[in-house]
This record gives C-alpha cells, structure tokens and sequence, in this order.
C-alpha cells in the first residue's frame, strides 16, 4: 500500500477529498513505472507476501525498486483486487459479507484511516501536548524511522532528546488479539529505539479531537523534563 504515512505528509492540501485524489495519482505513477520493467519483476513487485513466502527474493529487490513499493500509493484498481483477495478469505472463513463491504473496508482501512490518524489525531494529539508542554518541541518522524522505531514524533527540550513519542486511537487499550500482536511489534521496535537513542517512548492514546485518554503518560514525559 506504500508508506500512507509518508505520502500524505507530502499532500499541500487539507481536505479528504484531495488526499484521496493524491494517494491514487501517486498510484499511477507507480504503475507507469512498473510498466517499464520485465514482467518477471514487475511480478515480484505486486507480490506482497514475497517477504514472507520468499525471504531472500525479498532481499535481493534493490533499494531503488523497493523504494517504488514504498513511497508511492495504488491505483483505484489496486485497491480493488487487495478487497476481492480479502473477500475471498472472508468466504472461507464463513464470514457473512459482501465484496462491496470489503471493497469499502480496504479503502477506509488505508485512506480514511491515515487521514483521521495522521493528519486528525497526530496534529490535534500534538496541539494538546505542545499546550500542557510549552517548553518541548515535537518533531515529526520520517516513515521510514517511524516503521523501524514505531515513534511518531520525537520531543526534544532544547537540543537534548526526551523521548520518543506514539500516538495510538483509544482501540489501542483493548486486549484484543491484533491489538496485541500489534503492542509485541512495536515493543520490541520501542526497545530498539530506546537501546540506541538512550531514551523512552511513550505511547499517548487519543481521539481524533486530541483527547488524551491515558493521562498517566503525561506525567512520564513530565518526569523526563
């Protein structure tokens, strides 16, 4: 699906709608590159399992083709096979939906969440902190440091780093399985960060409005200045 979260963070307007328009032009672009390549790779650039059906095939993809899967969005068209491949699981899995409730979740799941997530939740979370925290800056991650470290933004007093920080929806609090899996991930990523920047990170759970919902975390990052 690329990295959304780069890729809106290039988008200069400030509505949906044109982040839509935005992330499927950018898929256009991805696909009149591909069309330039052999169809041998171009197979192995549209085969989002290769990192786990084949991981040294994954591997020996250059940095310059990779970077086409990540840093440019799908086309409409894309989209829709991603749902037909998801609809067909849900059948086996005797789960009662149509392809256009699938069709319909695919594109929530990448556009509409990113826009409520990044451009909502991050920039409305970060007004809040910036006013109970006037003296710490919060610099925004690029996405390729936000997948390795799973740290949105990093807060700095002055010049010294504080910590990292994650901005998560309130979903995040649930002890769903997913939800789970999804803290293992980042945890391990967080240790990571953590082990080489010499600071915490801290997840800050939201609404899109901004809302903190885990007040405790606040007097983390209190502690730290």
């Amino acid at each position: 699906m690329g990295y959304v979260s780069y890729l809106i963070e290039g988008l200069s307007d400030t509505d949906e709608a044109s982040w839509v328009s935005y992330y499927y032009n950018s898929g256009v672009k991805r696909r009149n590159i591909l069309s330039n390549l052999s169809a041998n790779t171009q197979d192995i650039m549209n085969n989002r399992l290769l990192p786990y059906l084949d991981r040294a095939k994954f591997d020996d993809i250059t940095d310059d083709l990779k970077a086409v899967n990540y840093n440019y969005g799908r086309t409409e068209e894309d989209l829709s096979y991603k749902g037909e491949i998801l609809y067909h699981h849900c059948k086996k899995s005797n789960i009662n939906i149509t392809i256009d409730q699938v069709q319909e979740c695919v594109s929530y799941r990448v556009l509409g969440e990113t826009w409520n997530g990044i451009i909502l939740r991050e920039k409305n979370t970060v007004d809040s902190l910036s006013k109970i925290f006037p003296t710490l800056e919060f610099e925004k991650t690029q996405a390729a440091f936000d997948h390795q470290y799973a740290v949105d933004y990093n807060v700095y007093l002055g010049t010294r780093l504080v910590c990292g920080i994650q901005i998560k929806p309130k979903s995040y609090l649930s002890n769903k399985s997913y939800i789970l899996k999804a803290k293992r991930a980042n945890t391990k990523k967080n240790k990571k960060y953590s082990t080489e920047f010499g600071v915490p990170t801290i997840d800050i759970v939201s609404s899109q409005k901004g809302e903190i919902y885990n007040l405790s975390k606040l007097k983390l990052i209190k502690e730290l200045v």
